[in-house]
């Protein structure tokens, strides 16, 4: 029997608006993320573990002033699509201009437009109605007005739709079914989506059309074309970025750090997508992308590690060999060490809830609203960060909660709060032990001293495994997972990839095969 869980609406991320728009139009722009229009998009609303392109998060805003941001998105979604539109038509030899309208006539060539430019706008052919609807709008357009600028009023109202906005699924028609199939346009935008961060090529379109994405081999044979391309590697690297919330824009006391700035921040997040991006593509192992002892620097960022800057990395990220004393993977990269500090000290509750959420896929719940428990006042000078996480975290009310994240930080306690090595914390000698709990796999339990030791545990813990196959298949679904209808998928997943030697790169071609990405289930959206 077929299982899959829902199928909810889902906007276009910022990220995939800007890919849509360009593979769409052929604009090399960045509306919704790059200068001018950027900042009239509002910010995109993540919760903790969902990623930007899920439905999870309605991908708006905090519940709180929920109408104001979708009014500001929505005007912003109407002044951006002009602007593309005006800038498509006015471009020299425009292609959706190139029907001789003086010979078959307006109307003909509009219709044309609509239809072609329209399914590749919605991801599937438009309806008889949809095509009437555009039609509509191109004669409302007024009587001064040219063929180009009526032309411009279909692209705005198509990138104002919510066909274009929305992955729409509904599915192939299957009464009495538990799991309707998609079709085979849904199915090409997923593949797209989910693959490149944008819509469908035209081999895509194509197998659509032809109906050749209805088997495991074809969507297999699709994956593997599409993973070949540059895409590819860009909505790897989005992923990545956006599963292990490394930032650019992280700011320090200046104080406490007078030689951090904005141009480091970039840098140590450039470090990690270059990290990212190597590991998975040319070693491909789990534990690799946990526990090498190297990453890629440039002169800015050796020299922030208190390194020589290694041949030709003055301004090019050279991959580079570090202390397998101190450095593993990506619990000791700069990007995440300070992106998970305060501006001035380090932050192991942070950092230990982020280990926890990220690659065990078992985040610390939220601190109730009527928590008991007060910070304590009388903290004596002098103490170490840690000595002042536990004394603070003691009481029954917290300790509970807080043993099951703390330790993991206390892990990384040798690394600042910009992620330099020290064995001091003021005037006290670091103490970087730690144990982990609660963990599913008996294996993944127990103490650990300090930052590599720490990651070998996690690099061979089941629990990880686990957790970086589910993060896989949150980014290709748009959700997060549901039980019982994904049991059998993630189960096929994780069988392939233990059968891989945990290969991370198995991870998207094991799921485009699952019925949860094949299918939805019936009645939910």
């Amino acid at each position: 029997m077929i299982h899959s869980g829902p199928s909810p609406l889902r906007r276009l991320s910022h990220i995939e608006y800007d890919n849509t728009v360009r593979d769409l139009t052929g604009l090399q722009a960045s509306p919704a993320t790059g200068l001018p229009f950027s900042s009239e998009f509002p910010p995109e609303y993540s919760p903790a573990g969902v990623f930007s392109s899920s439905a999870d998060d309605a991908n708006s805003a905090p519940p709180v002033d929920s109408v104001g941001v979708a009014a500001q998105r929505a005007d912003a979604e109407k002044a951006v699509a002009e602007a593309i539109a005006q800038a498509v038509v006015s471009a020299p030899d425009a292609p959706v201009l190139s029907c001789d309208s003086a010979t078959r006539g307006e109307m003909a060539c509009a219709t044309a437009f609509i239809e072609s430019f329209g399914k590749r706008a919605f991801r599937r052919p438009l309806t008889g109605d949809e095509v009437g609807e555009y039609q509509s709008v191109f004669r409302a357009g007024s009587s001064d007005a040219t063929y180009p600028d009526r032309i411009a009023l279909i692209i705005a109202a198509m990138l104002q739709s919510r066909n274009f906005l929305y992955r729409v699924e509904v599915g192939e028609p299957t009464p009495g079914a538990s799991a309707i199939p998609l079709t085979q346009y849904e199915l090409a935008t997923r593949l797209s989506y989910f693959l490149w961060g944008s819509m469908p090529d035209a081999a895509l379109f194509a197998a659509a059309d032809a109906g050749a994405l209805s088997t495991v081999d074809e969507l297999t044979a699709q994956a593997q074309r599409m993973l070949a391309a540059p895409a590819a590697r860009s909505a790897a690297s989005e992923f990545h970025r956006a599963w292990l919330s490394w930032q650019s824009e992280i700011s320090k006391s200046a104080v406490a750090f007078p030689s951090w700035t904005p141009q480091l921040s970039a840098d140590l997040l450039q470090e990690a997508l270059t990290f990212g991006d190597e590991v998975f593509w040319k070693d491909g192992r789990l534990s690799t992308l946990l526990t090498a002892p190297y990453s890629f620097l440039n002169g800015a960022v050796a020299r922030h590690y208190g390194l020589s800057v290694p041949s030709g990395a003055e301004s090019q990220f050279v991959k580079t060999a570090l202390d397998p004393s101190e450095r593993s993977g990506i619990l000791t990269l700069g990007a995440f060490l300070s992106g998970y500090s305060g501006q001035a000290n380090t932050n192991p509750v942070l950092r230990g809830n982020y280990i926890r959420a990220r690659l065990l896929c078992a985040p610390v719940p939220l601190e109730p609203p009527d928590l008991a428990g007060t910070p304590p006042t009388d903290v004596p000078p002098g103490l170490t960060t840690r000595q002042r996480v536990e004394l603070s975290d003691s009481s029954p009310t917290c300790a509970s909660c807080h043993a099951l994240m703390d330790p993991l930080g206390f892990g990384l306690e040798n690394f600042d709060a910009v992620g330099n090595w020290r064995t001091k914390d003021g005037d006290a000698p670091v103490d970087a032990s730690g144990t982990i709990v609660g963990a599913i796999d008996a294996a993944t339990n127990g103490p650990f001293n300090g930052p590599v030791e720490l990651a070998k545990r996690l690099a061979s813990s089941g629990d990880v495994r686990a957790c970086v196959a589910a993060q896989w298949f949150r980014w290709a679904n748009g959700r997060t997972e549901t039980f019982p209808e994904d049991a059998c998928s993630l189960l096929a997943v994780n069988q392939r990839f233990e059968a891989s030697g945990y290969d991370m790169r198995v991870l998207p071609l094991a799921i485009v095969t699952t019925d949860a990405f094949r299918y939805r289930s019936a009645g939910a959206h």
